[in-house]
């Protein structure tokens, strides 16, 4: 006795294509989907650290050049008052000679 085939029905567990069920494909497309997502998610993770290791270098550049400019600032004033006080000095040492 000859098996009949019926053709597939559109809500059939089995797809046309081959003898793996649909939901067997379906599982595998969003296993890859979710791999796809995965690897997504890690190059978004990693693109976002890279910037803001960049960010912080620049931010530490910043805070180096802002100290090196309050350095200059505190040397300058340094050096004024020190010449201030000698000019101070020799003035009073000149008084004291008169």
């Amino acid at each position: 006795m000859e098996k009949l085939r019926f053709p597939p029905r559109e809500d059939s567990l089995k797809s046309g294509h081959s003898g793996r069920s649909k939901r067997s494909s379906i599982s595998q497309k969003s296993k890859a989907s979710s791999a796809r997502s995965l690897r997504l998610e890690a190059a978004i993770k990693t693109t976002r650290l890279k910037a803001e290791i960049s960010f912080s270098e620049r931010d530490n550049e910043v805070r180096r050049r802002h100290l090196l400019r309050d350095i200059a600032i505190a040397e300058a004033e340094e050096q004024a008052i020190k010449e201030a006080l000698k000019d101070k000095q020799n003035e009073e040492t000149k008084e004291q000679i008169r």
